[in-house]
């Protein structure tokens, strides 16, 4: 039997994740990188406040700095 799946709100954890992606990809724009490039993954940490929390995809909500 196939069922459909939830139209439910998207959970908190999975929209804070998407929250976080579009933040870093309008960063990522507004300053000529790349999130794709390894090479700019240390700049764009360092944009979005991140350089100093390694598991910051894992920890408490963020601040975005681009927004204000």
């Amino acid at each position: 039997m196939i069922t459909m799946p939830s139209l439910a709100p998207i959970p908190a954890p999975l929209a804070e994740l998407a929250e976080r992606h579009r933040a870093l990809n309008r960063m990522a724009d507004r300053h000529g990188l790349n999130v794709a490039n390894p090479e700019h993954h240390a700049e764009l940490m360092r944009l979005m406040g991140w350089a100093d929390e390694p598991r910051a995809m894992q920890g408490a909500r963020a601040t975005w700095p681009d927004e204000g």
